[in-house]
């Protein structure tokens, strides 16, 4: 340590230090703070210079939530409370309880925005508060240590990195956010911000993909606090309670057209998902998630988490320390991965006592995966970085880890190439819903669209919807059993030919789409391709009974008039993705049409049927 300077007294040096100290800690976090700026401002860029023309993740988003939302918005009806009001758009009225709350932030912000523009700000948003809340709750709770500034950011950065599907908003990027909350009045603390937040992530995230699963890990806390204390900790019950009770009140008209006395029978109570009984094949897919997590939640690899981790089992357990937190995090990963590949098994021996396990998919802890595993990250490296040797190895793991979740941001990735000119295989938003070809489609028909209705072939139904087109088809997680089977009289024939088709439908059927043996699953028919199918059959008599007066598709239909078709015009334009088709249906469809797929489904039934996974 320095000497004194004549006249000095040694008590400055104090002060000396703890200035030097300070300077040190603000360099630290000037230092997160440049780097968190930077990465969010590339990560956002593209977005903002693309604009309308971003690529946007097509599936379970612009094929489903995202114009599910925007419908609620377009028709008016997102606050509307009236049990027995429908959205006339789709399906001859679907019950407008069979969509979610319009009290949600992304439904709000479909009415500030366009609809593009709606989706970029919830992305930009959802990844910002991903990042707050991890760094929050590291800092509080984990990497507590000054020295440990730098780590609470490199991986509150990895957090805000992960793929989210953030048209559900915070469902899964709220997460660390909401923990904090939680643990702040676990630990006492009466602050009116953690209620706040606590009550305010139900207006921004979805039910069915947080809720049971949150609500159950903070019973396993609350009770094995319970036990280890011998106190029972009522303020924390009560936060749990007003979570839960936000939830329910919020879909209150969600949760009463599946349970309620007067709802309608759902489609789901057909379901028949849960049938891998091959030990080999749950095993397979435990693994797979172990090491990859699932692609709704934010996919990335763990193996460098995997790493860390059993690096500090081995540190651990060579000082013969206690395992901990750490221990608890690494076996709460496994049994999720366990609970998901072994589901089938729980359904099938428990379904019976318990049959909502047959039409809600309780398999879905794989939600706090991400979460978790990042956690589990921080602690391991908080370990590792102990020794002399240690900090190379975490900076070398983080930096590794970074690039493990972006190789699966699709999103990004793909925006990053648009930016640059080249090419990418699936469609912007805009071309995706291609509005200027539509534009065309309705002025040719020149009718009001609600006076007939549409169904879409070799292309997602959405991409009408969103034009305003009224459909027969759609994709919805819960509507009337009824239509499903009225539905269904039109693609019976397709679906006998192909096994997996006939499954899907049947045993699932959120996707109520008019299917062909010879695409299958193939909704992505871009101009490119000039794919055709030789042997559609369908019930066009059932169509017509159905209001199905057009068939929008985009692939050639050979020998149309045959299935009582008939080309009305193609459709085509360089800004497309697609080459449309136009078919009317026939007025006079008789049963001749119907005898006549009979005989050619003999034909057909001795095809073989691609060999397509389902699960």
């Amino acid at each position: 340590m320095p000497q004194a300077a004549p006249g000095e007294s040694q008590e400055s040096f104090p002060v000396l230090e703890s200035g030097a100290a300070d300077s040190g800690k603000m360099k630290r976090r000037s230092i997160v703070f440049a780097v968190v700026a930077a990465t969010m401002l590339v990560y956002f860029l593209p977005f903002l210079l693309l604009g309308n023309n971003s690529y946007i993740t097509i599936h379970d988003t612009l094929d489903g939530e995202f114009v599910n939302a925007y419908l609620l918005v377009a028709t008016g009806k997102a606050l509307t409370f009236n049990g027995g009001s429908t959205i006339d758009n789709v399906m001859n009225g679907l019950p407008r309880a069979a969509l979610p709350s319009g009290l949600n932030v992304n439904v709000l912000l479909f009415y500030i925005f366009s609809p593009a523009w709606a989706y970029i700000v919830d992305f930009i948003l959802v990844h910002i508060i991903a990042f707050c809340g991890m760094f929050l709750l590291l800092r509080k709770y984990i990497c507590t240590e000054e020295g440990d500034y730098l780590l609470a950011g490199a991986i509150s950065l990895c957090f805000f990195l992960v793929p989210y599907y953030t048209i559900y908003g915070l469902s899964v990027a709220g997460q660390p956010l909401l923990a904090y909350a939680f643990f702040n009045i676990r630990n006492g603390e009466r602050k009116w911000t953690n209620y706040f937040i606590i009550l305010a992530l139900p207006l921004w995230s979805d039910l069915a993909l947080i809720t049971p699963f949150a609500v159950t890990v903070l019973a396993l806390i609350l009770a094995t606090d319970w036990i280890r204390t011998h106190r029972f900790n009522t303020r924390f019950l009560v936060s749990i309670v007003l979570f839960a009770a936000t939830y329910l009140a919020l879909q209150y008209q969600l949760i009463l057209s599946i349970l309620g006395s007067n709802a309608l029978p759902s489609h789901r109570t057909t379901w028949n998902r849960w049938t891998d009984l091959n030990l080999s094949s749950n095993l397979k897919h435990s693994i797979e998630l172990l090491f990859l997590t699932q692609y709704h939640s934010g996919s990335y690899w763990t193996l460098p988490i995997i790493i860390a981790t059993a690096g500090a089992f081995v540190l651990l357990i060579a000082k013969k320390r206690r395992l901990g937190l750490l221990g608890v995090m690494a076996m709460g990963i496994l049994l999720i991965c366990l609970e998901f590949g072994f589901y089938d098994w729980i359904v099938r021996g428990l379904g019976h006592l318990l049959p909502p396990l047959r039409t809600f998919n309780a398999g879905r802890f794989y939600f706090l995966l991400p979460m978790l595993w990042l956690v589990l990250f921080a602690l391991s490296l908080k370990e590792l970085k102990r020794p002399k040797w240690g900090k190379p190895i975490v900076w070398c793991l983080i930096v590794v880890q970074l690039f493990a979740i972006l190789k699966f941001n699709t999103e990004y990735k793909n925006n990053v190439r648009l930016l640059a000119g080249k090419h990418v295989s699936e469609p912007s938003f805009s071309r995706f819903f291609a509005t200027d070809l539509f534009g065309e489609i309705d002025k040719f028909i020149g009718k009001p669209k609600n006076s007939y209705r549409v169904v879409s072939f070799g292309m997602f139904p959405s991409v009408a919807l969103y034009n305003g087109f009224y459909t027969l088809d759609g994709y919805f997680s819960s509507y009337p059993l009824a239509y499903k089977q009225e539905f269904r009289r039109i693609d019976s024939m397709e679906l006998e030919k192909d096994a997996n088709l006939k499954d899907y439908f049947d045993g699932w059927g959120n996707r109520c789409y008019v299917f062909s043996s010879e695409i299958e699953f193939y909704y992505l028919c871009d101009r490119k391709s000039h794919l055709a199918v030789h042997n559609l059959q369908l019930d066009t008599a059932q169509l017509r009974a159905m209001g199905g007066q057009y068939v929008i598709s985009a692939v050639n239909i050979e020998d149309s008039a045959k299935v009582g078709l008939k080309l009305e015009k193609e459709f085509f334009s360089e800004d497309s993705f697609w080459d449309l088709y136009l078919y009317s249906v026939n007025s006079s469809v008789s049963d001749h049409v119907s005898v006549a797929n009979s005989a050619q489904n003999g034909v057909a039934e001795r095809q073989t049927p691609s060999d397509v996974a389902t699960r």
